[in-house]
Parts: structure tokens; sequence; C-alpha cells
């Protein structure tokens, strides 16, 4: 990887804020939203399917990304014999509950 993670940050603030309308999983004014994307993409990227992310991949990146009504966005990743939710809330926090 040739970024280094804050142009990668700043890469997806500037494609996916106010994506998609009406609920959007980088909100205006929020940049850290973007980390969620950067983590999804470097440590669940092989698990998804979802690389070199573009404005065409908002609908996959909303099966993943969950808007709360809180500050903080979610992460979700699920398969058959494992869950695993990742929490911002000022630190990271990754969480795998094994089934």
């Amino acid at each position: 990887m040739s970024q280094d993670l804050n142009e990668l940050i700043d890469e997806y603030y500037n494609k996916f804020v106010g994506l998609p309308a009406g609920n959007a999983i980088v909100r205006e004014n929020q940049r850290n939203d973007a980390f969620e994307l950067v983590v999804l993409e470097i440590l669940y990227g092989e698990q998804t399917k979802i690389k070199d992310l573009s404005k065409k991949d908002v609908d996959k990146l909303c099966k993943y990304i969950v808007v709360p009504p809180d500050d903080g966005i979610d992460i979700v990743i699920e398969r058959e014999d494992w869950i695993c939710r990742f929490f911002n809330s000022g630190f990271m926090n990754d969480h795998i509950h094994y089934r």
C-alpha cells in the first residue's frame, strides 16, 4: 500500500461523503467516518471482496457499515461460524463472537 492512513481516510471521505443520500455512511464534516471504510478494506477486504473502493461500491458497503443514531459508525461482518462487530467510539474495539 503506497498511501498512508491519513491519505486513505481523506480519499474515502471525499469519495463517500453524503452517500447514500438519507443515511450516509460518511457524514458531512465527519472525516473520522471514513476510517471505518479503511478498516473494512484493510482488515476484511479479502473476506468481503471489497477492495479499491469506489462510489459504485456504496450498496455493497451498506451491507457492512451500520450508521447508528449516536456519533459512531459500526462495522458488522457475519459468517456462518462467527460474527465480528467493530465499534468506533474513539478507540478501536473489535469483538469476535464464535457461534
